[in-house]
């Protein structure tokens, strides 16, 4: 994006009409000038900022953004800015309606939360990969909080936190899910299968990413003799991502997918040893296979 208007400074134009503003910008562009087209454009619903240096701007934007700066803006993605928690709950609550949020490599915790919530009959998409989480209690808050959510993205999720946690008030309105469990050493198949029961209950689910959790930690191990049969109930389901550390898929596996999940059109991921045979059976069945794996926003 570059803007020139005769001669005349950046700061005297305002741009009343944009509603949706993406800034993808190379390190050379200084931080105030990038703010400055953002805030010149008071009606914005739609922000997407991709911030590449080492300099951070979090300090400068935060003093952009104050209520009032963008009254109408409901979408917000910032990458390569970091935040500290009580900063995030700044920002969320300038906010009006929020519908999708995304950041990376940001501090989430209660106060993020806590803002988030002002916000749960309107958020619709929410993408905190790569964050660090600060207390576990969020990840269960935010599937008992948000009625609404359709798409969610999160990582480093602890499997008790998964089994233990309140009801998720979106089950019935999930219809993307990409989520990173860890499991300990010493949890055996039943800890699998009582996790997998709990995304079962997500009946409307389109879209499954399911990753590695943390470091050397044992993950999710989706075959039949660990529970996978527990998603019978994913009737809807389209597309399938798995990049776990669990032992590779079998035919009964695979074939147990296409005899229950009747839409599937796509497995992609991270597949050893038999990927050749497991290929030409998802192929024969009419449903796309990668076993390369893919960047889960490709989804």
């Amino acid at each position: 994006m570059q803007l020139a208007v005769a001669g005349l400074p950046v700061r005297s134009i305002t741009f009343d009409r944009l509603q949706r503003l993406e800034i993808w910008l190379k390190s050379q562009n200084p931080i105030e000038r990038q703010l400055d087209w953002i805030t010149q454009c008071p009606n914005l619903t739609s922000l997407d900022w991709r911030y590449s240096s080492d300099d951070q701007p979090t300090s400068q934007f935060m003093g952009r953004f104050v209520p009032g700066t963008w009254p109408h803006l409901s979408r917000l993605s910032l990458q390569g800015i970091e935040f500290a928690d009580a900063q995030l709950a700044q920002v969320i609550g300038a906010m009006q309606d929020l519908k999708s949020l995304s950041f990376q490599e940001c501090e989430v915790g209660s106060c993020f939360l806590e803002a988030l919530r002002h916000h749960s009959q309107t958020l619709r998409y929410l993408d905190i990969t790569s964050c660090d989480v600060l207390t576990r209690s969020l990840i269960p808050g935010i599937l008992a909080s948000f009625p609404h959510l359709e798409s969610l993205y999160i990582e480093h999720v602890m499997s008790q936190d998964i089994i233990d946690s309140p009801p998720w008030v979106c089950e019935r309105s999930l219809k993307l899910l990409h989520i990173g469990i860890s499991f300990s050493f010493l949890q055996d198949a039943d800890y699998q299968r009582q996790v997998l029961q709990r995304i079962s209950r997500l009946t409307n689910l389109k879209n499954l990413m399911l990753d590695c959790g943390l470091g050397d930690a044992k993950s999710l191990d989706l075959r039949l003799e660990n529970g996978l049969d527990q998603l019978a109930t994913l009737k809807k389901l389209e597309k399938l991502r798995l990049h776990l550390r669990m032992e590779p898929l079998s035919v009964r596996d695979a074939e147990w997918m296409i005899n229950n999940w009747k839409n599937l059109k796509e497995v992609n991921g991270y597949f050893r040893n038999n990927k050749d045979e497991l290929a030409s059976i998802f192929c024969a069945a009419g449903i796309k296979f990668n076993a390369t794996g893919i960047n889960y926003r490709a989804f």
